[in-house]
C-alpha cells in the first residue's frame, strides 16, 4: 500500500490547519522585515525569515498548491541570497518583499474560496522579473565565499537526468508526539526519484529498558536518484526540519563512501540496512513543556462550549453546597467547598485562555505606519508606550 495514496477527504480537512499556519507565518515574514529594517544585518532574524519562507513552500507542496510553491520559491532564493551576505538588504529590497508577502496572502486566500484576482498573474510575474533582477543585478562580480560555495548543488539537475544524493537525517525525541511519520517522509522521497538503500543507525537506539515508546530515536542514512534539487529534497523534511539534524550531500560534488551494512529489514521496497555510521549532529532538545513558547491550536467553538459547560458547573457546585450546608455534615461542607475552589480555578485559567496578547493587535500599526510614510515620502517613527 502507498503510504502517499491519494486521499481528497484527508487534504481537505487538513487544508484548514495549512491556511492558518499559513496566515500566522505570513504575519511572522511581515514582522521581521519590519523588524529588519532597523538592524538589516541581524543574522538571526534573517535566518527566522528564511525558515518562514520555506515552511508556506513546503507545506504548500505537501498540499499540490502549485501557485504558491511557485511563487515562494522566488521569495526563497532571494532570501537565500540575502543570509548569504551577497548583498544588502535595502528598504526598496524590503518594500518588495513585502509585497511579494501580501501576494502569497492572495495566494492562500484562494486556496479557502476566494475569488481569484484577474491581474493576479500579471502582477506576479511582474514581482518575479523584480525579484529575480534584483538578485541578478546587485549578486557580486567575485566569485562567492566559501559558504556559498556549500551550495553548488543546490540547482535542479537537467530535465531526465537522476543525480545520485546522500541523505542523513537524525529525527528529533518528540517527532511522534508532534505527529509526524518519518516513513511518510521516506514514500515523499521516493516520488521524488529513486530510494536506494536506507540504512540506520543502531547506536542511536537506547537499551531496551530505557526505551520509551513514545520517544523517536530514528536516525537514517539514505540513498536517493533524482533530477530535483537540494531544496526539494529539504521540502520533504519541511514539518520536521526544526528539530532534525539533517545533512544533504550530492555524491558526484561531494562523494561519501557507504559505511558497512548488515541487512536487517525484508527484500520488498526499498532496502533497509543497520550500521553504526558516523554520529550525527546532536539534535536540539525540545525545550520543556513548561516554557511559555510552547502553543496547541484549539477551534474557538470548542473552547466557547467548555467554558460554558464550566459555568453551568459553578452554578451546579454552589447548589450542592447549598444542599451540604443544610444536612450541617461538616465534612460533605468541606468537600463541597474544596470541588467549588477547583471550578472556579479552572473557570479562571479557561477564561484567560481566550484572551489574545495586546502587542499582535498593536505590531500590525507598524506596516500601515510604513507605508503611509513611504507614500509621503517622510520619515515616520511609531512609539507605542
Amino acid at each position: 500500500m502507498n503510504l502517499l495514496d491519494d486521499d481528497g477527504g484527508l487534504v481537505a480537512a487538513a487544508l484548514p490547519a495549512f491556511v492558518d499556519e499559513g496566515q500566522e507565518q505570513i504575519a511572522s515574514i511581515e514582522q521581521l522585515l519590519l523588524q529588519l529594517e532597523d538592524a538589516p544585518d541581524d543574522r538571526d532574524l534573517l535566518d527566522a525569515l528564511f525558515r518562514c519562507a520555506h515552511t508556506v513552500k513546503g507545506s504548500a507542496g505537501l498540499f499540490g498548491l502549485d501557485a504558491v510553491v511557485a511563487f515562494t520559491h522566488h521569495v526563497e532564493t532571494l532570501l537565500d541570497q540575502l543570509r548569504e551576505g551577497a548583498f544588502p538588504l535595502t528598504p526598496e529590497l524590503s518594500t518588495l518583499l513585502l509585497q511579494c508577502n501580501d501576494e502569497i496572502r492572495h495566494l492562500i486566500d484562494e486556496c479557502t474560496g476566494t475569488p481569484a484576482d484577474p491581474q493576479g498573474e500579471t502582477r506576479r510575474a511582474e514581482l518575479i522579473a523584480q525579484l529575480q533582477a534584483a538578485g541578478a543585478g546587485d549578486a557580486p562580480a567575485t566569485p562567492a565565499p566559501p559558504a556559498a560555495a556549500a551550495h553548488t548543488d543546490d540547482r535542479p539537475a537537467d530535465a531526465g537526468s537522476l543525480q545520485p544524493w546522500q541523505i542523513r537525517a537524525r529525527f528529533g525525541i518528540d517527532t511522534f508526539r508532534h505527529g509526524m511519520d518519518p516513513l511518510a517522509i521516506l514514500a515523499y522521497l521516493g516520488q521524488l526519484g529513486e530510494l536506494g538503500e536506507v540504512r540506520c543507525e543502531l547506536d542511536a537506539v537506547p537499551p531496551l529498558p530505557q526505551l520509551d515508546a513514545e520517544n523517536c530515536h530514528l536516525a537514517i542514512e539514505v540513498a536517493l536518484q533524482t533530477a530535483a534539487g537540494r531544496a526539494a529534497i529539504e521540502d520533504a523534511f519541511a514539518f520536521v526540519l526544526d528539530d532534525t539534524a539533517l545533512e544533504i550531500r550530492r555524491n558526484d560534488v561531494d562523494p561519501v563512501a557507504p559505511p558497512a551494512a548488515t541487512p536487517v529489514a525484508p527484500p520488498t521496497g526499498p532496502s533497509v540496512t543497520a550500521s553504526p555510521a558516523e554520529p550525527l549532529p546532536a539534535v536540539r532538545e525540545a525545550p520543556p513543556a513548561v516554557e511559555g513558547n510552547r502553543y496547541i491550536r484549539v477551534q474557538a467553538d470548542r473552547l466557547d462550549a467548555v467554558i460554558n459547560l464550566l459555568g453551568e458547573l459553578v452554578i451546579a457546585g454552589a447548589g450542592a453546597l447549598l444542599l451540604a450546608r443544610q444536612s450541617r455534615q461538616a465534612t460533605l461542607v468541606e468537600a463541597n467547598e474544596h470541588i467549588g475552589r477547583l471550578v472556579e480555578e479552572i473557570r479562571n485559567g479557561t477564561l484567560q485562555l481566550r484572551m489574545v496578547p495586546i502587542g499582535e493587535t498593536f505590531a500590525r500599526f507598524r506596516r500601515v505606519v510604513r507605508d503611509t510614510a513611504a507614500e509621503l515620502g517622510k520619515d515616520v517613527a511609531l512609539h507605542i508606550v
